[in-house]
């Protein structure tokens, strides 16, 4: 009897805000997958396929896409693209009414309604099989998808309700650094009540498990909250009040983390494995560090889940100049965790 031969990967994608630079990365990203990973996974994107298709003329990249509403449908996404295969689920080429290759290149409740019903098409797909699919999503417009009704600050609060997964973690992983937050999306004047021991702790431990499969042997860098992690609690106490008892418990756990360290010393090497309190203290010195190379992933989801690491970028949406560098490393990553077995 021959053996049951498992179904190949597949990587689905949702094409983000349609006015920004999604469609436009996604495509060159698929041109390049096509060349790069002849044997790879097999892709899918949450779009519609004629106006992928246009885009794909003006360009002039050498992709036909066709429309399919079966993700295992073994037509070519690319005419020439063997042995991989993917295809295009189908969505509305109009939402509310507006085509979306007429979208100017800025917010709107039009631009953020299509991305959130590319996410949660993707989403839908990927659910399905997640032992085999990952989820990798291109950039949104946190205000297009508010003006739409999103009940979410972002992707990764999103996925994390969706999953049933309370606070999941978003993590920026590159060869040479990598940087979690505890906050994700958060207001400056909400930090005090967000950061919180229990969430520290629990995102704490969600890096040292990522940590251990990923980068063995690497210590998570926990980063203090204040300037100076304090100064001995003249720029405050929270490090000597809690944070560091708290970092003293882990560690004494088995935990390979150390800290609370200064942020702007520990972030200054350019390199290591850090744990950082909010949004805007970590991920700087990450992109900084981390160029093209840099993915965001979700970790504690009972799937996989990347992006690239940056925005709609309005501002050169349709000049044909985006660079597809980060949502390609996003496609490789996500196949890497599909193909290593990860559990987020």
């Amino acid at each position: 009897m021959r053996p049951t031969q498992a179904p190949p990967q597949l990587l689905v994608i949702s094409l983000g805000d349609p006015a920004g630079i999604g469609p436009e990365i996604v495509l060159r990203a698929l041109e390049r997958w096509r060349r790069e990973e002849p044997a790879g996974a097999r892709l899918a994107v949450a779009a519609p396929a004629d106006l992928l298709s246009a885009l794909a003329r003006r360009l002039d990249l050498p992709l036909e896409l066709a429309a399919v509403d079966d993700p295992a449908d073994p037509r070519p996404l690319a005419l020439d693209w063997q042995p991989a295969a993917g295809g295009l689920v189908e969505l509305a080429r109009e939402v509310e009414g507006v085509g979306l290759e007429a979208l100017p290149p800025r917010a709107s409740r039009t631009g953020g309604a299509a991305a959130w019903l590319s996410l949660a098409r993707a989403l839908e797909l990927v659910l399905e099989d997640p032992a085999r699919r990952a989820l990798v999503t291109a950039p949104v417009c946190k205000e297009s998808l508010s003006l739409a009704g999103f009940p979410w600050p972002g992707h990764t609060e999103c996925l994390g309700a969706r999953c049933g997964v309370a606070d999941p973690l978003m993590w920026l992983e590159a060869p040479a650094i990598s940087v979690g937050l505890v906050s994700n999306h958060d207001a400056l004047r909400d930090l005090p009540a967000a950061l919180t021991p229990e969430r520290v702790a629990r995102k704490a431990r969600l890096a040292c498990a990522h940590l251990a499969r990923r980068h063995p042997g690497e210590r998570l860098q926990v980063l203090a909250i204040n300037p100076h992690a304090g100064d001995g609690g003249v720029l405050g106490d929270e490090e000597r009040r809690w944070l560091g008892p708290l970092v003293d418990g882990l560690r004494r756990e088995g935990l390979p983390l150390d800290g609370p360290l200064p942020a702007d010393g520990a972030l200054a090497r350019g390199h290591g494995r850090f744990l950082a309190m909010y949004h805007d203290q970590g991920l700087p010195a990450f992109k900084l560090a981390a160029g093209p190379a840099g993915v965001n992933t979700t970790l504690g989801l009972p799937l996989a889940r990347t992006s690239p690491d940056h925005g709609t970028a309005f501002d050169i949406a349709g000049r044909g100049v985006a660079d597809e560098g980060s949502l390609l490393a996003a496609l490789r990553e996500a196949s890497r965790q599909l193909g290593g077995g990860e559990r987020r």
